[in-house]
């Protein structure tokens, strides 16, 4: 199996909804190695929104911490 994010024990599929549009749920995971973590994004009236995500990475990278998926 090649390393890749997409086939990485850490790697979790991304849907297409109302946080994700239709192009990073094809391109993209969700890299749960570690917990979430926090943001900040700036909104109106320079009130600051925080958030927590874990990172969003391309499916056809992969770091040092790579694992292959269990075969179930």
């Amino acid at each position: 199996m090649e390393r890749s994010c997409e086939n990485c024990e850490y790697g979790v599929e991304i849907y297409k909804d109302v946080n994700f549009d239709s192009n990073t749920a094809k391109t993209c995971v969700l890299c749960h190695r570690y917990p979430p973590q926090s943001a900040k994004m700036p909104m109106v009236k320079k009130i600051v929104e925080v958030f927590f995500s874990w990172p969003v990475v391309r499916k056809t990278h992969w770091c040092g911490e790579y694992k292959p998926k269990h075969k179930e």
